[in-house]
């Protein structure tokens, strides 16, 4: 095996390789529409902001001012919710990836869009479980009246 590798080395030095090594091709910006999808993972087509502008956000949203909204009201402030998780996703991924810090602002922000969205859910949770109580009582009222009609 040695022996070997010797002889392959001494041929290897004996032979000049005149190979041209690729040039590689003109970098060319990919095109992308003004609407696409991917952008909503971004504020204003920038995956980072600046810090002062990053901690100026809102409180999350209480279940009494919860409870107030209809459905529809509900429906699209969890999309609107999800929508910020993703952006913050985005933007803690990118910070990772340039090997920097996830500023706590950033990680207040998602803490606050995630008590918005844990809220929401409860106040669906309480109404499912208001309509079937309301339904249960409905059930047993059908069932006396009709135990005392006879």
């Amino acid at each position: 095996m040695k022996r070997t590798l010797q002889l392959f080395a001494r041929q290897t030095r004996r032979q000049r390789v005149s190979a041209k090594l690729p040039t590689p091709k003109a970098f060319k910006p990919v095109e992308v529409s003004e609407t696409h999808p991917l952008w909503q993972f971004f504020r204003n087509k920038q995956a980072l902001f600046p810090p002062e502008e990053e901690a100026k956000f809102g409180r999350a949203w209480t279940a009494e001012e919860l409870r107030i909204k209809s459905f529809d009201d509900l429906h699209g402030l969890w999309y609107n919710c999800l929508r910020e998780k993703n952006l913050l996703s985005t933007q803690s991924t990118e910070l990772r990836r340039l090997q920097l810090d996830v500023p706590k602002v950033l990680k207040d922000r998602n803490k606050t869009v995630g008590q918005t969205m844990a809220r929401i859910k409860f106040v669906l949770w309480e109404r499912q479980r208001a309509y079937e109580s309301a339904k249960e009582s409905e059930q047993v009222q059908k069932t006396t009246q009709s135990k005392k009609a006879k």
